[in-house]
């Protein structure tokens, strides 16, 4: 039997009272319980109560990479393998589908996010063969006997308050401390941000940042197979998330480039990629 799910919403959002009812179910099952839970356990984590040692492996990362520069790979449908192949020779952080381009090129990540469960459970085998990459960061939220055994697998603290709340610049945070904790933005490309700076990054250039969710057409590179049921409103989610990033950089010395083909971020300092002078694989650090 299948049920008429757009109706049931319909009928819903046309009684207040009970439109009003099921809101506030939803912020206890997906704002308060998570922000309890995330609170409690990062409590007891920085109080030496109780420890995850997939969380606390991320401590060896902080300012590895200080003053250097990286390539944050995004997924987006202006992303070129034949751009991805020139960057053999940096320091990358690649994120969801992009593990999926093993039949494509010989490259590989440095470094590899992932941190929506929905995504990562259709994309979980081909995670696994990240095996030349440095390390896989994923959500330590994802529920325990779906993480993989990897032994490259570092688990970042995210904090996830605002993903379902009406957002606004004000309540969006950036952290410095990705052991305490990385707050969430609307993207991975937002998290990962927060990592490239607590690994002392400097420069930090965003490749297939499209940001084009709303426009017809293909959104990813390589699609995952999910759709964002906000994908509507999440370029002006991420366009707000960003913004808060820029200012953070800007406070701290940081320079953030937007190297991306096209797309709609506007937000930081727009670079030709074609113009970049890129490390050869022979001089790069892989």
């Amino acid at each position: 039997m299948q049920f008429n799910t757009k109706g049931i919403k319909n009928v819903i959002k046309s009684n207040r009272l009970l439109y009003w009812f099921v809101r506030q179910v939803r912020k206890i099952q997906y704002y308060y319980i998570p922000s309890i839970k995330f609170l409690f356990f990062n409590f007891l984590r920085k109080n030496n109560i109780w420890k995850n040692k997939r969380v606390e492996s991320i401590k060896k990362f902080k300012n590895k990479h200080q003053d250097d520069r990286c390539f944050i790979v995004a997924t987006g449908p202006s992303l070129r393998v034949d751009d991805i192949e020139k960057l053999s020779g940096e320091i990358t952080i690649g994120m969801n589908s992009i593990c999926k381009i093993g039949n494509k090129t010989n490259w590989r990540p440095t470094y590899y996010g992932i941190q929506d469960i929905h995504v990562y459970r259709n994309l979980k085998e081909d995670i696994i063969k990240l095996n030349k990459t440095e390390a896989i960061f994923i959500s330590s939220d994802f529920p325990k006997k779906e993480k993989i055994k990897n032994s490259n697998v570092i688990e970042m603290p995210i904090y996830g308050k605002n993903h379902l709340i009406n957002p606004n610049a004000d309540n969006i945070e950036f952290s410095n401390d990705c052991y305490d904790v990385i707050h969430d933005g609307y993207t991975i490309t937002y998290s990962l941000l927060q990592l490239a700076v607590y690994m002392g990054f400097k420069e930090i250039y965003l490749i297939g940042a499209d940001t084009s969710y709303a426009k017809k057409g293909p959104h990813h590179f390589i699609e995952t197979g999910i759709i964002d049921p906000y994908f509507n409103i999440a370029g002006e989610r991420m366009n707000r998330a960003y913004g808060v990033a820029k200012h953070f950089a800007d406070q701290n010395g940081i320079k953030i480039y937007n190297a991306t083909r096209g797309g709609f971020l506007e937000v930081f300092e727009r670079v030709d990629f074609d113009k970049l002078e890129l490390k050869s694989l022979e001089r790069g650090i892989h």
